[in-house]
C-alpha cells in the first residue's frame, strides 16, 4: 500500500495558539540583551511541570531544547551558544513535528516571531485538530511494566497487530517476512504473525519482554521468482525491503483510573477522553444493520492447526472475495488487480477487494479484533483519492474492471466513486460495533470518513457473518 496522502500525527501545523506565551518566552531566552537584565535571568528559568511524565505534541520546546518524537527525550543546552552555531538549530516537539531554526541570534528571533503568529492567528487544519487530544507519553516504564505483565499472560484481546507507518508501503509488494524475537533465529513466514510474536513473547523471562520485542526486528521480503522449483531454495530468491523493530508491528489499549494509553509504533500515547468521544460520534453512524450491499457470509474450512490438527477456520481472503464476486450479478473481483501509481512509479495500489453492480468499492478485511483495520481504513483513502486525482489510475481501473469481468462490465473512463464499504469477518465470527475498534483505528476511521465525505463519497462498515449452521464448528474447533 502507498503512504496515504492524508496527514500523520504532529504534522507542523498543529501547532498551537497557546504555544505563544512559551515561544516569547524562548525569544527572550535567545536574545536577552534585548531585556531588562533582571528579567533575562529569570527567563532562563525552568518553569515547574506538574505531570513531568508527558508533553504536550502542539507545544514544542525551542531555542536549544530538543525533544525527541521518537523516545520523549529533552536535551538542554545553552541558548546563546546554539544560536550562534553555523547550522541551523533544529527543534522537535510532540509527535513528530520538526522544524529547523535560524542559527544566529537576529534570525533565531525572526523565526519564532513568525511561528508566534502563526500559533496566535492561525487556526490549525481541521484534519490536524486530533492532535490536540494526543499526548506523547515521556516515562513509559508504568506502561511498559503492564505490558511485559500482559504479555505474559493467555491472549486477553488488548495486543493486536498493526502495520508500521514506515513499513507500509513495502508490506503491499512483500511476499514473506522473518521474525525474530529473543535469542531464537528468524522465523520465515509468508506474513506477519501475530500469534507467533505472542507465543515467543509469552516464555522470556518477566520483565525482559518489552525489552525483547524492541530489540527484535521484523523484516519484510519480496520473491524475484514467480514459480518456484526445487532447485530454486526460496531463500536464495527473496529481496530484503526493509527491517522495523517489533514492537512498532503490535497495538495495545491500557486503561490505568480513568485515563486511556494505547501504544502506536512503539511508542505510548495518552487519548483525552472527551475527544474519544467525539471520535466514537462521528464513526457510530458508519455502522448500519441495512447495508446497501448484500455479501455472502464467509464460509469456514478444514484446514490444520499448529498442532497438526485438522480444525474449520474461515477461508482465506482471497478465496472468499472470488466466492463472492461469483455469487453476485456483475460483481468484479478486483483482489489483487493493481494498477500503477503515477505519484510512486515502484509501487502499485489495490483500489478495491470486490467492485459491485452499482460501482461501489468494497474492501475485505478478516481481521482480528482490529488491529489490521487502520491499514486497511488508509488503503481505502489511497485508493479513492488516486481516483479523483490521476487520469491514468482512473483509465487503468476502467480496463482492469472490463478485462476481469471477462468484457461483462465497462464503465467510464473517468469513474469516481460515490460509495465504499468495508466489511469485515471479527475473530471469531465476533459481531462488529464501533466498541470492536481499537482507539487509534477509530480514530483513523474517522479521518477517513470525513476526508472522503468531502470529496462527496459515503463510507459504510459492516460486519461478515459465518454461516450459522458452521460457528459451532468454528467455537469448538481445537
Amino acid at each position: 500500500m502507498t503512504k496515504p496522502p492524508g496527514p500523520r500525527l504532529g504534522d507542523d501545523q498543529t501547532l498551537n495558539r497557546n504555544s505563544t506565551t512559551r515561544l516569547r518566552s524562548a525569544e527572550m531566552r535567545a536574545h536577552p540583551s534585548t531585556i531588562p537584565a533582571r528579567d533575562a535571568r529569570q527567563s532562563t528559568r525552568r518553569p515547574k511541570i506538574a505531570n513531568a511524565t508527558r508533553k504536550r505534541p502542539h507545544m514544542p520546546e525551542v531555542c536549544g531544547t530538543s525533544t525527541s518524537a521518537a523516545s520523549g527525550s529533552r536535551h538542554r543546552t545553552e541558548p546563546l551558544r546554539a544560536a550562534q552555531r553555523s547550522r541551523p538549530i533544529t527543534a522537535e516537539g510532540g509527535i513528530g513535528l520538526r522544524i529547523k531554526l535560524g542559527s544566529t541570534p537576529t534570525t533565531l528571533i525572526k523565526d519564532i516571531r513568525a511561528i508566534a503568529s502563526i500559533c496566535e492567528h492561525v487556526a490549525p487544519h481541521p484534519d490536524l485538530a486530533f492532535v490536540e487530544h494526543i499526548t506523547a507519553v515521556k516515562d513509559r516504564s508504568l506502561l511498559d511494566t503492564e505490558l511485559d505483565a500482559t504479555l505474559g499472560r493467555p491472549v486477553d484481546g488488548r495486543i493486536l497487530t498493526a502495520v508500521p507507518f514506515s513499513q507500509s508501503t513495502d508490506l503491499s509488494r512483500s511476499t514473506a517476512c522473518a521474525i525474530k524475537i529473543g535469542p531464537c533465529s528468524p522465523l520465515l513466514r509468508d506474513e506477519f504473525s501475530l500469534d507467533y510474536v505472542l507465543e515467543r513473547a509469552r516464555v522470556i523471562k518477566a520483565g525482559e519482554r518489552v525489552k525483547a520485542l524492541r530489540q527484535g526486528t521484523v523484516e519484510l521480503f519480496r520473491d524475484k521468482l514467480t514459480a518456484r522449483t526445487p532447485l530454486a531454495p526460496r531463500v536464495s530468491s527473496l529481496e530484503a525491503l526493509s527491517t522495523e523493530s517489533a514492537v512498532k508491528w503490535i497495538e495495545a489499549t491500557f486503561s490505568l483510573d480513568s485515563r486511556t494509553f494505547c501504544l502506536l509504533d512503539g511508542e505510548w500515547y495518552e487519548l483525552g477522553a472527551g475527544y474519544l468521544r467525539d471520535v466514537n460520534e462521528t464513526v457510530a453512524p458508519l455502522f448500519t444493520n441495512s447495508s446497501s450491499v448484500d455479501l455472502p457470509r464467509w464460509p469456514l474450512v478444514e484446514k490444520l492447526n499448529k498442532k497438526g490438527i485438522p480444525v474449520m477456520r474461515p477461508m482465506d481472503e482471497g478465496d472468499y472475495n472470488e466466492l463472492a464476486a461469483k455469487a453476485r450479478p456483475g460483481w468484479v473481483c478486483m483482489d489483487k488487480k493493481n494498477v500503477r501509481n503515477p505519484f510512486r512509479t515502484s509501487n502499485k495500489v489495490e483500489i478495491c477487494d470486490l467492485f459491485t453492480d452499482d460501482d461501489t468499492l468494497v474492501f475485505v478485511k478478516p481481521a482480528h479484533a482490529s488491529g489490521p483495520l487502520s491499514h486497511l481504513y488508509n488503503q481505502a483513502r489511497v485508493s479513492v483519492e488516486l481516483l479523483f486525482e490521476s487520469a491514468d489510475v482512473r483509465a487503468e481501473f476502467a480496463r482492469s474492471v472490463h478485462v476481469n469481468s471477462d468484457a461483462s462490465r465497462s464503465i467510464p473512463g473517468n469513474f469516481t466513486p460515490r460509495r465504499i464499504v468495508f466489511t469485515i469477518l471479527l475473530k471469531d465470527g465476533a459481531d462488529l460495533t464501533p466498541d470492536s475498534l481499537f482507539p487509534f483505528s477509530a480514530v483513523t476511521l474517522a479521518q477517513t470518513a470525513k476526508a472522503l465525505a468531502a470529496r462527496g463519497v459515503t463510507v459504510e462498515v459492516i460486519g461478515i457473518g459465518i454461516e450459522p449452521t458452521q460457528k459451532t464448528m468454528l467455537d469448538t474447533a481445537a
